[in-house]
């Protein structure tokens, strides 16, 4: 269990984490997690216990069902979503492999109740990996703009490919360009290389020398979850660190091997996600990077973070029972149509997807970076035990923060329901 629930989740991973987590653990569902839809008024349409309310989301407050939440109405007309923006629930549904579980409530309930936390940790993520995000998402905008709008279909599949590698590269916590650790140096220099290669140069490097060593191949490796965000959101992201970089003229260098590597780790849920570096101190906020400035100009700030966060407004409002998913560029402006332009030329959001594995090897899957291991079991995970309690306390706290408020919401309806009946 320990070594699963170490690694980072995302919502397809998080069933599988759930199940592993609870069946090996001995720990107990919830009973109101079993039942979620016993205590349903069929007469007035009404599923109280099956409401969802995790109060404390970043995301917004959510009171749901066994449907998703619908946008509450102000007395205004609710705005419809942009066609060409919001993507369809159906196609949302195939990426999220959510499209067989809808007729499974115990299954969806649970994507309804973990979904709103998960994506929180997208502003955390995307706060602490800024380096690794704004420098590949550039690189595959500066070849997006460079292939003429007539290129062949070989020509197209290279540009997705080396898309997809990049997004890949930007998700493994170690493929860092920051200073300080003895990554650094290694991956300094083959982000030189891409970076050197002109516009046209479709073809990724090889991992090779440091790379291709057992202890460097056992922390190769990306979430499925970030490599489905980062394969999606390709052309928001390089067009938002772009502006946000501004008149900060990286010329010839990286700009980020200038820039310390933090002295704690990616932390979610209070654990350190990397095996190498300790937990981030309560005390440090995990938001203010001042050293970014020496390579962009503008401030990533939390509120900014939280505007984007966590797809940019692709996904309605209510799907998954997440009030908010972010929001894109303005609908006519510049960016807007160029992030339309280049989504069509690496047909985003048609070829993107979650695997249904938790995480991606550099040597398995459609990635070829590397060739494969000798012995697999040489360049295994480390799992970290403490991650692992920590995430599965988490899952039992937000379990039973559920039911707490199910059980509140369900004692209300009832005395509505009595008062009602003693008042006839």
């Amino acid at each position: 269990m320990a070594g699963a629930m170490s690694r980072p989740t995302g919502l397809t991973a998080l069933l599988v984490l759930l199940s592993s987590a609870l069946a090996r653990s001995g720990a107990a569902v919830p009973h109101s997690a079993l039942g979620a839809d016993d205590a349903c008024d069929a007469q007035a349409g009404n599923c109280a216990v099956s409401a969802l309310q995790l109060g404390s989301s970043a995301r917004g407050a959510l009171t749901g069902t066994s449907e998703e939440v619908k946008p509450q109405s102000s007395g205004a007309e609710a705005e419809e979503d942009d066609p060409k923006w919001v993507w369809p629930k159906e196609l949302a549904d195939k990426q999220q492999k959510t499209d067989r579980y809808r007729s499974k409530p115990f299954t969806m309930d649970l994507y309804y109740t973990f979904a709103p936390k998960m994506v929180q940790h997208c502003v955390e993520w995307v706060a602490y990996f800024w380096p690794m995000m704004s420098f590949w998402s550039q690189e595959v905008l500066r070849r997006v703009e460079a292939l003429p709008a007539d290129a062949d279909e070989a020509a197209q599949e290279k540009l997705r490919q080396f898309s997809l590698n990049a997004s890949y590269l930007m998700c493994d916590f170690w493929f860092d360009p920051r200073s300080g650790t003895n990554w650094s140096k290694p991956v300094q220099e083959y982000m030189m290389r891409v970076k050197s290669a002109p516009s046209d140069d479709l073809d990724m490097p090889r991992l090779e020398g440091f790379f291709d060593s057992t202890e460097a191949r056992r922390d190769l490796w990306a979430a499925d979850s970030c490599l489905f965000w980062s394969s999606s959101l390709m052309c928001d992201i390089g067009l938002w660190s772009r502006d946000m970089q501004g008149s900060k003229d990286h010329g010839d260098g990286l700009c980020w091997d200038q820039v310390p590597t933090p002295e704690y780790a990616f932390t979610a849920l209070g654990a350190s996600l990397q095996h190498d570096r300790p937990e981030k101190p309560d005390d440090v906020d995990a938001f203010l990077h001042p050293e970014y400035l020496q390579c962009m100009e503008k401030p990533v700030t939390q509120e900014l973070l939280e505007h984007r966060c966590p797809m940019f407004g692709h996904y309605s409002v209510g799907f998954l029972n997440v009030t908010d998913w972010g929001h894109g560029y303005e609908k006519g402006s510049s960016n807007y149509d160029q992030a339309l332009k280049c989504q069509a030329k690496l047909k985003i959001p048609e070829t993107v997807g979650l695997s249904g594995d938790l995480v991606v090897r550099p040597w398995s899957s459609n990635i070829s970076l590397i060739d494969p291991p000798s012995a697999d079991q040489d360049v295994n995970f480390m799992p970290s035990p403490e991650a692992g309690q920590k995430v599965l306390e988490t899952v039992m706290e937000t379990l039973q923060e559920r039911d707490d408020w199910r059980r509140q919401q369900y004692k209300a309806w009832q005395a509505k329901k009595k008062a009602a009946e003693e008042g006839k």
